[in-house]
């Protein structure tokens, strides 16, 4: 359920004509000062209550109580202050805005549908007024009427797009027509995925829409075709030869994971999660990679902006021996900027920690005597990224930033240590036949340290993807990496087909 914010229905107040006295003013504007300043609306309860006091005729007096109440769970008082509110100022859109919000969240939609006509006399309102309109226009059954008042919403403030695609989805399902309901809510996922509604419109993909399941469970299983398993050198495999007999192979891959909602609300979520992963190639089986990885993800909502952390731990094995252990942290935000985009910013921290060292590799062991500890290393990247909408959230080129620095930690190397720069664009779009197609392209300068080396890897990669029967998805891919260096060139071309189930 959408909210009107506290800080921008404070603006809008404080911008209107005040009719109150002077100190049923200074009352309500030091509740206003301590609650921003607190975070807390109880610290500002007493100076609401005064203002009223002082002016019972206060109409901003009384719709600052209502809202404080509102933000205390004191939703019925909240709902009567602002009904005396609109009573003594029938000209206040933000009071009527949030009244019809409040209406709505207790079931009351039939009541709150001229309130939220009347917010959209106030321009700034009228996106997330008709998106809460369409809200109690589903609650009442009249799923055309919803449909149509949450387009125009979309139309009006495209970055709720989101929640009004979500409830889209719910009325196309309740008017019966799965394949449009799903066509909503796969578009919530996969452009909204750390949105609040994301995990809900995921819920209705899983068949569990109607229910009270708080997790997801899914499996895949691929077949890859690697030409360069080993990182043989240019020199090594014959200069363009990219296929040699000794170091292309196949491979089967599967992936089964979980996730699991801890606790959350409409703008918050707090999710844990686990992925197991295992590759078993054909030939070159001591390549033969497992893995394991446990994960919380917190985020949260306020107004255009999205605020998050990931943490992940992960364990791989060699074959059956212990290789690398792995825990990384990534605190992102994302701020949305209407109809055209939207603006990133992350910072990714990664621990490695090797048991063992790498299988022969001519890239990582150049002299035949590395250590198991050699590469323990600590990673910092900073990513800054800029999306660009395209006729829409799901036809997007994106373009990135990304530095790092990796240091050696305990015995790690100094040969190893590097610093880098690098760009990254995509492209993602929508096609015919459910078909959804992205590509990529990543470039990195790395300077090492050490022995004055400097690597230029490039990465394409282009991948599409569609569903196959409800809740089977085909994904075919490559991926080429083009690894420029004075050392250690090497080409890889990797093609891939995969088959991904959602329970």
């Amino acid at each position: 359920m959408v909210r009107f914010a506290v800080a921008v229905l404070a603006a809008v107040a404080v911008a209107s004509p005040v009719a109150g006295d002077e100190a049923s003013q200074r009352a309500y504007s030091k509740g206003l000062v301590e609650w921003n300043a607190s975070g807390s609306a109880q610290s500002a309860m007493a100076h609401f209550t005064a203002a009223v006091q002082a002016d019972p005729q206060d109409a901003f007096a009384h719709y600052h109580l209502g809202m404080a109440r509102a933000s205390l769970g004191e939703t019925a008082a909240a709902i009567e202050d602002l009904r005396t509110a609109l009573r003594l100022r029938p000209d206040f859109p933000i009071a009527a805005a949030d009244l019809g919000v409040l209406l709505v969240r207790e079931n009351r939609p039939a009541e709150a549908l001229p309130w939220l006509e009347a917010a959209t006399a106030e321009p700034r309102l009228r996106g997330r007024a008709k998106l809460m309109s369409g809200v109690a226009r589903l609650r009442l059954g009249e799923i055309d009427a919803a449909v149509e008042d949450l387009r125009a919403a979309v139309a009006l403030d495209p970055t709720i797009a989101a929640e009004a695609r979500y409830y889209e989805g719910v009325a196309e399902s309740r008017r019966g027509d799965d394949d449009a309901a799903r066509e909503h809510f796969e578009w919530v996922v996969r452009e909204h995925p750390t949105s609040a509604v994301a995990f809900e419109a995921q819920r209705f993909l899983d068949g569990a829409g109607s229910g009270d399941r708080p997790y997801l469970i899914y499996a895949a299983i691929g077949l890859d075709y690697d030409s360069n398993v080993t990182l043989e050198t240019d020199a090594e495999i014959g200069g363009d030869d990219l296929q040699p007999s000794d170091n292309a192979d196949g491979n089967v891959h599967f992936r089964v994971g979980a996730r699991y909602r801890l606790w959350g609300n409409e703008n918050t979520a707090l999710t844990a999660g686990y992925e197991l992963f295992q590759r078993v190639y054909f030939e070159l089986d001591e390549y033969n990679l497992q893995a394991h990885r446990p994960g919380l993800r917190l985020s949260h909502r306020w107004n255009d902006f999205f605020f998050g952390v990931a943490a992940d731990y992960d364990f791989f094995l060699l074959q059956t021996e212990s290789y690398l252990q792995r825990v990384s942290g990534l605190p992102w935000v994302a701020m949305h900027t209407g109809d055209w985009g939207r603006s990133e910013l992350s910072y990714r921290l990664r621990w490695n920690d090797f048991f063992r060292r790498p299988p022969d590799s001519a890239v990582a062991d150049p002299d035949g005597d590395i250590d198991d500890d050699v590469l323990d290393s600590i990673s910092h990247m900073p990513i800054l990224r800029q999306y660009f909408y395209v006729d829409g959230a799901d036809r997007y080129v994106s373009a990135a930033w990304v530095f790092e620095r990796r240091n050696p930690v305990g015995d790690g190397d100094e040969l190893y240590a590097y610093t880098a720069n690098g760009v990254e664009l995509a492209v993602a779009w929508a096609l015919a036949w459910q078909l959804s197609a992205q590509a990529e392209y990543m470039y990195q300068y790395q300077d090492y340290d050490e022995e004055g080396r400097v690597d230029e890897p490039h990465q394409v990669v282009v991948g599409l993807r569609r569903p196959i029967v409800e809740r089977l998805f085909a994904t075919a891919a490559y991926r080429g990496l083009f690894h420029e260096s004075n050392q250690f060139p090497y080409d890889r071309h990797i093609g891939s087909l995969t088959l991904e189930y959602v329970f």
